[in-house]
């Protein structure tokens, strides 16, 4: 029950602050949801064409109810499709079966919802993840070839508005995992020590998805969304995000996870948003933070001495939207995920609760 409240309250914010975006930045607030594959798993065999439509259309619905203008789609978890295609197989997420044929199609059911709804449709991929722990090799060029053939399709053939990647860039750290490629490159007369060689692997794949994209269709957005923790991208991940902020030619948008508390011990929410903002990034570049819906009510294992701020504090959503909304630079945020703020099982009183709040908020909006 607790959870459901303060969920309320983050969608009375985000109904709040519809009003008022426009005033304080140059274009409109951006507000975003990711609408992952956990939530597009359907039960074994599938379902009808119909029931996807039905459930998607009410959850489309609910997002543009609340001022919802973009959603990230998950149409490539796994090296795979939630469409027909050519060079990818179906999705295991329809009917729990790996190159199974759901008997429809569900990107184009996703895509015309979206339109619908007036809710710009991003279609969101995973870098190189074939499985949950195993990934193609980002040294190896071959292996970008199914990508870059899906984004094309994709881009060809549905009406999306954007790609999205995340955060799956360098899957290790293990010297093995690439050893043989960073052979050859040495013995090509290459000079980059082996960190800032996969850095330089990572920015060659990230720049052929963006000149991909903008072959296909120029006014594409290309968004990326990494972890908050810049030391860690670019140590760990070796993504160079910094230098996709401050140079053309690998992002329009970036879209870091702050997924962190103002009591993180290690990461607290404010000082790390504001090392994003200080990044120098090109004149083009929209800088919108990625917030964890998903947090709301739950202990944060990961905080430290900030473990229980998630739990007890029941308005911290709506402080970092706020904050957000006060920052210069920043145009909007990106809340994980769709199932968490708008297909939760909500009682009929809390259901009361959400309605007398959009009411109120209405009726606020009309006065200013």
């Amino acid at each position: 029950m607790k959870r459901a409240i303060i969920i309320i309250a983050c969608l009375a914010l985000l109904l709040a602050g519809c009003s008022f975006a426009s005033e304080r930045m140059e274009t409109d607030e951006i507000r975003a949801v990711w609408l992952s594959y956990l939530e597009l798993t359907q039960p074994p065999g599938g379902v009808s064409s119909r029931a996807f439509r039905r459930r998607y259309n009410a959850l489309f619905r609910e997002m543009a109810r609340f001022g919802i203008c973009t959603v990230f789609v998950h149409v490539q978890p796994f090296s795979d499709a939630i469409w027909p295609s050519e060079v990818a197989p179906w999705s295991q997420i329809l009917t729990g079966e790996r190159g199974q044929c759901p008997g429809f199609d569900p990107l184009a059911i996703l895509v015309r919802l979206a339109r619908r709804h007036n809710l710009q449709l991003h279609a969101w991929f995973n870098l190189l993840r074939v499985e949950f722990d195993y990934f193609r090799n980002p040294a190896v060029p071959e292996d970008h070839v199914l990508l870059l053939n899906s984004v094309r399709e994709v881009l060809q053939n549905y009406n999306v508005a954007g790609i999205h990647i995340d955060d799956y860039f360098y899957p290790t750290n293990d010297p093995s995992f690439d050893a043989a490629q960073f052979a050859q490159y040495m013995a090509d007369g290459g000079t980059l020590e082996l960190y800032d060689w996969r850095r330089e692997v990572v920015n060659t794949l990230v720049n052929s998805l963006y000149r991909t994209v903008k072959s296909v269709n120029p006014q594409a957005i290309v968004s990326i969304s990494p972890t908050g923790n810049l030391i860690y991208n670019y140590g760990t991940l070796f993504a160079d995000v910094a230098l996709w902020m401050a140079q053309p030619g690998f992002a329009d948008w970036i879209v870091p996870q702050i997924y962190y508390g103002f009591a993180h011990e290690r990461l607290p929410f404010k000082e790390i948003l504001n090392e994003w903002v200080a990044l120098p990034r090109h004149e083009h570049l929209i800088l919108l933070i990625g917030l964890a819906a998903y947090k709301a009510g739950q202990e944060d294992d990961y905080a430290g001495s900030g473990r229980d701020e998630w739990r007890d504090g029941g308005d911290i959503l709506a402080q970092q939207m706020q904050l957000l909304r006060s920052t210069k630079g920043v145009q909007g945020f990106a809340l994980f995920s769709a199932q968490i703020l708008f297909g939760a099982p909500f009682t009929e009183i809390e259901n009361q609760q959400r309605k007398k709040l959009q009411i109120l908020t209405m009726e606020q909006k009309k006065t200013k």
